[in-house]
């Protein structure tokens, strides 16, 4: 199904000028590795995108789910789309047992971008996932961005018997992301399948992954605890890095592994408006179970009370209910009717939605708890970071103890969206008495880059340093 594509026009700008810019040297560094030769073989890899980053189709209507919720139209605001677009909040007693008729279609590789009557094609990750794809596809010259003809030629190579895919792990982004681990399972048995018909054995028919934002915590989980899902009474997997026995190198661009304000943010205020896109209710977005899985870690000490620096104890459903954050606002109550309209009263409506919250911030405490247990991935398995740090990113926030809205933020260095903080996987603020890094994840290497959150996966030193841990870099220097 094709996708029209509408997003911010501030992110559109960014994108037309990045690639403009940046195009001539990454289309030169694919060339380095063989992408521009009409033969160019590539091992079978698994790429992981973050939020937004996979399609969503209604299966019984054939709505692009995630087309609607990026349209800046005030149709976001009809009862109709808002229920197409939530996730349900009633249905079964745990969060796996609310399901809809919404189901993941496909990794987002390109869209079109309307504005004011005009259409741009670009690409939703256009660097490091285009340079792959120029391998497996019609060679252009080394300044070209891909067009649409292009990609489609890729992906019909990349689907043929004859060449080796490029596995791109397409989940509904709006649930639990413990469940999505099951989609990356399939994506890495069916590389490792591919690997051993090509005539490799042992470690060199291990699968390679590379994965952005919050496809990086689903791609954690999934190295550690494989495909088992967290259980609803709060216990914790067993911790056999299952997942990461088909699994070579890790390259993970951009991780949440503290969280991010900008979670926080839309899961309690709503989506920021931004021309041409209106304003999304926060008692929508609070729907997504994902969302709280992606704010800062409990004991962060990110989030503070205004009026004398106490922490606020953001993951007590209490909380929330005082200080009106998500659905639980007083002005959030026509969004839950529309949501809830099976029930009689906003008094049940917001029960059943304060019940919902409570839910979710429980399975975002416990996916935290499962992810900062410190572990050394199995030998044979490398994880390398690439992080950005030099861009003022909000790393902690002043909450007003009454109104409940965040009023001011402290910015630490990062990309905008995660700081480097976070990206490490620090655990503690302060700095460690001998200098050295503690986290849970056990880092191979480290990459700086100089991007936002979502640039830096098209910038040329990303694509450069990953392509040469992918391709080139010896294991005995891991």
């Amino acid at each position: 199904m094709r996708s029209i594509v509408r997003i911010r026009f501030a992110m559109l700008s960014m994108l037309v000028v990045l690639l403009g810019c940046a195009g001539d040297r990454v289309g030169r560094i694919a060339d380095e590795y063989g992408y521009g030769e009409p033969q160019a073989s590539l091992e079978p890899m698994v790429i992981v995108t973050g939020f937004l980053g996979s399609n969503l189709v209604d299966r019984e209507s054939g709505h692009d789910v995630w087309g609607l919720f990026l349209a800046g139209e005030q149709r976001v605001w009809r009862a109709d789309v808002q229920r197409r677009i939530a996730l349900p909040m009633t249905g079964g007693e745990t969060l796996a047992e609310m399901r809809d008729q919404v189901v993941a279609d496909g990794v987002m590789q390109n869209g079109e971008i309307q504005i004011a009557g005009q259409r741009f094609t670009v690409n939703t990750y256009p660097g490091l996932l285009w340079g792959i794809l120029r391998g497996l596809g019609e060679p252009g010259s080394a300044g070209d961005t891909p067009s649409k003809r292009e990609l489609r030629s890729a992906t019909r190579a990349a689907e043929s018997d004859s060449t080796p895919r490029i596995h791109g792990v397409a989940f509904d982004w709006r649930r639990d992301l413990s469940e999505s681990a099951e989609a990356l399972d399939v994506a890495v048995r069916a590389a490792h399948r591919e690997k051993l018909e090509l005539g490799l054995e042992g470690d060199a028919a291990r699968v390679d992954i590379i994965a952005h934002s919050m496809g990086t915590l689903v791609t954690r989980y999934y190295l550690r605890y494989g495909t088992q899902t967290l259980a609803p009474d709060g216990s914790l997997p067993v911790l056999d890095w299952r997942g990461a026995q088909l699994v070579r190198r890790v390259v993970l661009v951009a991780p949440p592994n503290n969280g991010s304000l900008e979670a926080l943010r839309d899961v309690t205020q709503g989506g920021s408006p931004e021309f041409p896109i209106p304003s999304h209710p926060p008692a929508l977005l609070a729907t997504f179970v994902s969302l709280y899985q992606m704010v800062p870690h409990e004991g962060s000490g990110a989030v503070v009370y205004a009026d004398d620096g106490s922490p606020v104890d953001f993951f007590a459903v209490e909380t929330w209910d005082r200080l009106g954050w998500g659905p639980l606002g007083n002005d959030q109550q026509e969004v839950l009717r529309n949501l809830l309209p099976h029930l009689p009263t906003d008094e049940a409506r917001r029960a059943v939605a304060r019940d919902y919250v409570a839910l979710c911030l429980a399975r975002a405490v416990q996916l935290n708890a499962a992810l900062d247990i410190p572990s050394r991935p199995p030998a044979g398995t490398t994880m390398h970071l690439f992080l950005g740090d030099t861009i003022d990113t909000p790393g902690r926030v002043e909450v007003d103890r009454h109104s409940g809205e965040l009023v001011k933020y402290d910015y630490e260095p990062g990309d905008k969206t995660v700081t480097r903080h976070s990206a490490l996987g620090r655990m503690r603020r302060e700095p460690h008495p001998r200098g050295r890094l503690e986290s849970p994840v056990h880092w191979t290497s480290v990459h700086i880059v100089d991007g936002d959150h979502l640039s830096m996966v098209a910038s040329p030193t990303l694509l450069n340093d990953a392509l040469y841990l992918l391709l080139e870099a010896p294991a005995r220097a891991e």
